[in-house]
């Protein structure tokens, strides 16, 4: 096992801090006996090959070696490498939970680089001469191109080992399946191979429902195709677990969009409205199913989407909270949930409000204490999103 790993010019290469001379070392730490070593080389991996969802120079090569480790059975913590194998990839994958992840688009803009970037590099030089003043680094269109080149080439090295990934879909180890199901959700390349393959997992009862879940939404962002997923969507759409019926749900919406069933879109709104006590992260996911229900209907039923993310901000602003909280901080997420699309370029009536906005500003119209207290009040959240800052014209504002 890593028989080749030190044939990698590895000081060679850099990534986060440098020269990559520690990866070799780091990777073999990952197969150590001793747990607190694992997890302290998997913490300094995801700093200097990932650091910060950046992926480097050194970051594809440490890929196979990786993959080697989750083939060996006697290696721990597989699923732990398939993780970061999966968030090498894709980085934060947050940005693809609804939309497919753009791997054509990212290797057509690559494509376009060996033209005309000398020439884009060229002007920026000469105009970082002539505007002393408010020059910045000439370097910074190659660091650019640099740093596109390094994702598409880890994504790559990512997806030419999904033939390898999809065998450990057989293993005994529900953790390391769920985990590779997760990660093969993200090649829509390779979903001819990848789709039938969850699809197995997820139709098995004698799999976990948690596994069964992850496998099918998996099969569903792969391949965005109902068609092969209709009949077990069908069934896992009533299932007596609530993982399996939102799994069916979600998968719907991402397989077919606006033409999501209602049923599915009523699982989606029901558990997506139901935030209390829900998980930052769901499963294998790096999202929480409510979160992830807003944005899905977001995209298939903004009337649902819009009853549903007024509950969601309702909730918010009756969490309870500590004596002496500032009222800024609780009202922090009521306020991203109700822009979504972030800070508004202008006033807005409140008629044309959506329903969560008017639910947030009849809130602190019922509540004046909230504008008060300077800085620890709602006075700056309100300024920023265009609305009036004083309790009396907050009011008149609300009545109007």
């Amino acid at each position: 096992m890593l028989e080749t790993l030190d044939d990698v010019a590895w000081d060679k290469l850099t990534h986060a801090y440098g020269a990559a001379a520690d990866v070799p070392v780091l990777i073999r730490l990952l197969a150590s006996a001793d747990a607190e070593t694992r997890g302290q080389a998997r913490y300094e991996l995801y700093g200097n090959i990932f650091h910060q969802g950046t992926r480097f120079e050194a970051s594809a090569y440490a890929v196979p070696f990786l993959v080697e480790l989750t083939l060996e059975p006697s290696v721990p913590d597989r699923a732990e490498i398939v993780g970061l194998l999966a968030d090498l990839a894709v980085g934060y994958q947050y940005e693809y939970m609804v939309s497919p992840f753009p791997g054509e688009e990212l290797r057509s803009a690559v494509g376009g680089f060996g033209a005309e970037w000398r020439a884009e590099v060229s002007a920026r030089y000469v105009w970082w001469v002539q505007d002393i003043e408010h020059r910045e680094p000439p370097h910074e269109v190659e660091r650019t191109i640099a740093t596109s080149l390094d994702e598409l080439r880890v994504y790559e090295a990512v997806r030419d080992a999904v033939p390898q990934l999809i065998t450990l879909l057989d293993d005994a180890d529900d953790e390391l399946v769920g985990a590779v199901a997760h990660a093969l959700a993200w090649f829509p390349e390779q979903a001819v191979l990848t789709v039938p393959a969850l699809a197995a997992v997820a139709a098995d009862e004698a799999q976990g429902p948690g596994v069964r879940a992850t496998a099918l939404l998996a099969a569903g962002m792969a391949g965005r195709d109902p068609r092969l997923l209709s009949d077990l969507l069908g069934r896992l759409i009533h299932d007596s677990d609530e993982d399996l019926r939102w799994a069916a749900a979600g998968t719907w919406a991402l397989t077919t969009g606006p033409d999501t069933p209602d049923a599915a879109k009523a699982v989606l709104q029901v558990l997506g409205e139901s935030a209390d006590d829900d998980e930052d992260h769901w499963l294998a996911w790096r999202w929480s199913r409510a979160d992830w229900s807003l944005a899905l209907l977001d995209a298939v039923d903004v009337v649902m989407a819009a009853q549903m993310r007024r509950v969601r901000v309702a909730a918010a602003l009756e969490e309870r909270w500590n004596e002496g909280a500032m009222w800024h901080n609780r009202l922090v997420n009521p306020f991203n949930l109700a822009y979504p699309d972030g800070e508004p370029d202008g006033p807005v009536p409140f008629a044309e409000l959506t329903p969560a906005q008017r639910c947030l500003v009849e809130f602190l119209v019922a509540h004046p204490q909230a504008l008060e207290g300077g800085h620890r009040g709602a006075g700056h959240l309100l300024r920023r999103h265009c609305l009036p800052d004083e309790h009396p014209a907050l009011a008149a504002f609300a009545a109007s």
